[in-house]
């Protein structure tokens, strides 16, 4: 079994990082300025880092993948509860609408499943005995 879910955008989100993307983008092809390439450069390797976003579930795994730099595997036998969140803390999650994953010694993780609910009812059918709060 393998099956993966893309992460939920927030709207505000996208205008964040697509406005000064656009805008810079169209000012670097209209007239090209060295004082703009460094910014432009920086958005883009922000969304190098962080995209693309996903969490697979495969097998006894759950895979987290946030751009070249999260990969990030969790033993789904591991995950003791599963929490909804909106904590702002840095994460592989592109909405505020998270998912709190504990696993391990007191370890989580914050996500952000576009169909939560399957998400949830996948990992509780791998593992049975994970506690789902609202």
């Amino acid at each position: 079994m393998k099956r993966s879910f893309h992460t939920k955008v927030d709207a505000w989100l996208i205008v964040v990082i697509a406005l000064p993307v656009l805008f810079i983008g169209y000012e670097l092809i209209i007239d090209f300025s060295w004082f703009l390439l460094l910014p432009f450069a920086f958005i883009i390797a922000i969304n190098a880092v962080t995209l693309p976003c996903y969490y697979t579930i495969e097998n006894q795994h759950l895979k987290i993948r946030a751009g070249i730099i999260i990969k990030k595997d969790i033993d789904i036998q591991q995950i003791s509860r599963i929490a909804e969140s909106n904590d702002p803390i840095s994460s592989p999650a592109m909405s505020l609408k998270r998912l709190r994953i504990d696993f391990g010694q007191g370890d989580y993780i914050l996500i952000s499943p576009q169909n939560r609910k399957a998400f949830i009812e996948l990992l509780s059918s791998v593992n049975p005995n994970i506690e789902c709060l609202k």
